[in-house]
């Protein structure tokens, strides 16, 4: 495979289109490969940081409440309710 010649603008004629060949085989590569780095980047993001879900955040948090904590969060959600729904009259 020929080497690239480094480009003078004064004594450029042009590639021929062997070089041409390359140069678009070799743009093709970068671009499949930053696709692919990108994949890889959103899968990474879904799985690991997802707030939802078992593996989330708030999925641990969920599991390690106990059902004494699950009551005190709905007497509270009930009771803000409650005074929002008075204002609201």
């Amino acid at each position: 495979m020929k080497e690239i010649p480094d480009i003078n603008p004064t004594d450029f004629k042009g590639y021929d289109i062997d070089e041409l060949r390359y140069r678009r085989a070799f743009a093709l590569a970068r671009y499949e490969m930053a696709k692919m780095r990108m994949v890889e980047e959103v899968d990474s993001v879904k799985d690991g940081v997802s707030g939802f879900g078992p593996k989330g955040i708030i999925g641990k948090i969920l599991r390690n409440l106990s059902f004494i904590d699950y009551a005190l969060i709905g007497y509270r959600i009930y009771s803000k309710m409650r005074k929002f729904r008075k204002s609201r009259k």
